[in-house]
């Protein structure tokens, strides 16, 4: 190779036209550097393989990001539906503890109830004893008082016939 080689131009043929291509046109400032020859389509290619590697790099890092951004959506929807949901069972679990304890309660209550019902039965059977106990007394004083109702009827009779008699004779006797 010359030392003209990186200053000589060649062409390219395209479909469309021909490009003029000057090869290492950046090492023109170092005239002693011998710079190899390189067809120009390798170096087209070389350049639009590495536009298209960057631009598919860029892709790749958009829908990766997009994809992350996603997962962390849905792991943050996650995380508020497992905070909801344990809310929801301590809830759930505070219902049904006063549930619970309000049965407890509830037991202890008709236990100590259902005793004094049991209590109170046989103290209103004693009770209804005593009334018919004393309903039979009652009514042998009755008996009694009637008795002596009459008895004392008979007695003011006596008297009053022994006053009117009295009256009687004592218009007598003067």
């Amino acid at each position: 190779m010359s030392e003209n080689t990186a200053q000589e131009s060649s062409t390219y043929k395209t479909n469309l036209k021909e490009v003029p291509v000057t090869t290492a046109s950046a090492y023109m400032s170092f005239p002693d550097l011998e710079v190899p020859d390189i067809p120009s389509h390798v170096v087209n290619g070389g350049v639009i393989t590495t536009i298209m590697s960057l631009l598919g790099g860029i892709l790749w890092i958009r829908k990766r990001i997009s994809k992350d951004n996603l997962e962390v959506a849905k792991d943050d929807a996650e995380r508020q539906l497992l905070i909801a949901a344990i809310k929801e069972k301590d809830k759930a679990l505070a219902a049904a503890e006063e549930a619970w304890s309000s049965r407890t309660r509830d037991a202890k209550l008709i236990g100590v109830l259902s005793s004094d019902v049991s209590h109170l039965t046989k103290v209103n059977k004693s009770m209804t004893q005593e009334i018919a106990r004393l309903s039979r007394v009652n009514e042998a004083l009755l008996m009694e008082v009637g008795g002596l109702r009459s008895e004392v009827r008979e007695l003011k009779n006596l008297v009053l016939k022994e006053k009117i008699y009295n009256e009687r004779n004592s218009h007598i006797k003067k």
